[in-house]
């Protein structure tokens, strides 16, 4: 079966759009499922911001590498039970740790098209609307391969549980979404678990879930639940409480190659850095002549910023979309050995038995 981006006819033959006649966009560049990631961690409620505008030099189009320096907090067994006066000098040493982030220039998403001229005389649409259209499509793929290579890097990025956290082996921490082996209904186990071992991670907000095939079903009908499961509990109101976010996302069961692994991330525990070649001392480079166009383009719906370049020979336009990222997450080492939290990264795996 051929493929061609879009049909370039004669104007006295009847086009129309493909959604007019079937009910659905099935040329949609972005499906949820491919992108939820992606619009997670762009999103205000993630991003911080404030790493990526060091990262990109606070808008003077200057590369840069940053430094953290962080100071662990000190643990209990630290603290003495017993007050002694006669002490004058200290045996603990109170230092700093640090941290430097980078990002390749090079490495990220690029797609390119062309169009040729002469098919846009015969194009029954606009130029301006045809080439905007052709932008979001590349846009909308570009998107979908940062969502496949987002989720390898925040499962990079997992860390551990909680101390004391039960079912736990290899960072993975075991959940059931059903009563029963191959049965339909639903345990308050995944819930309960999920909320709780966040908590017991020291979480700073709701986790937010990432997975696909079990967990989506069960979560999926948890949304349609009223009643009750085991012990009497009312699960519809025990995930009210809880206030998890769930976002199906295919991507993070393909990297596991397990439909039953997902993941759970504090918001703002990720950050996606990025860097924009368009980028000057004075904001954003706009070279918009007869033949050369340079900018950066925002996606319209999820605020990530792509670098434009479009250049004219011989008849075509080539079109180029691109965008170097990384994502990073808070040091591993963030507390002490004896703490609590130690390994804690506020990315955590899990994966559903119901056996």
């Amino acid at each position: 079966m051929s493929y061609v981006l879009t049909s370039f006819v004669d104007c006295e033959v009847l086009q129309s759009e493909l959604s007019n006649h079937f009910g659905c966009d099935y040329t949609k560049t972005e499906k949820p499922n491919e992108t939820s990631l992606a619009a997670f961690l762009f999103s205000p409620a993630n991003m911080t911001g404030t790493l990526q505008r060091q990262i990109s030099g606070d808008g003077d189009g200057k590369l840069k590498d940053v430094k953290l320096v962080y100071t662990p907090r000190i643990p209990l067994g630290n603290v003495d039970t017993t007050i002694t006066p006669s002490d004058c000098s200290s045996s603990q040493d109170f230092g700093q740790r640090s941290e430097t982030y980078t990002l390749d220039e090079n490495v990220g998403v690029q797609i390119d098209r062309k169009v040729n001229t002469e098919n846009l005389i015969r194009l029954c649409k606009s130029n301006p609307l045809y080439v905007s259209e052709m932008i979001y499509n590349m846009m909308g793929a570009a998107i979908r391969r940062m969502d496949q290579i987002l989720a390898g890097q925040v499962i990079a990025l997992a860390g551990g549980f909680g101390a004391d956290e039960t079912d736990v082996a290899a960072q993975f921490k075991t959940v059931r979404t059903r009563k029963t082996s191959g049965g339909q209904d639903l345990s308050t186990d995944f819930i309960e678990e999920i909320d709780f071992a966040s908590e017991n991670a020291g979480y700073c907000n709701p986790a937010a879930v990432f997975g696909y095939q079990e967990i989506y079903k069960a979560y999926k009908a948890l949304r349609a639940s009223n009643c009750c499961s085991d012990a009497g509990i009312n699960i519809a109101e025990l995930q009210s409480l809880s206030g998890t976010m769930f976002m199906p996302n295919r991507n993070i069961a393909s990297v596991f190659n397990d439909s039953n692994k997902f993941i759970t991330i504090d918001p703002g525990a990720a950050q996606v850095i990025t860097y924009n070649r368009y980028l000057t001392d004075d904001g954003v480079m706009t070279v918009n002549d007869a033949t050369t166009k340079r900018t950066v383009m925002m996606h319209p719906t999820l605020n990530i910023p792509f670098d434009f370049k479009a250049d004219y020979s011989c008849g075509t336009w080539s079109f180029f979309i691109s965008l170097a990222f990384k994502t990073v997450g808070v040091p591993t080492d963030i507390y002490e050995d004896e703490d609590v939290y130690n390994g804690v990264t506020g990315i955590n795996k899990y994966v559903v038995n119901n056996a």
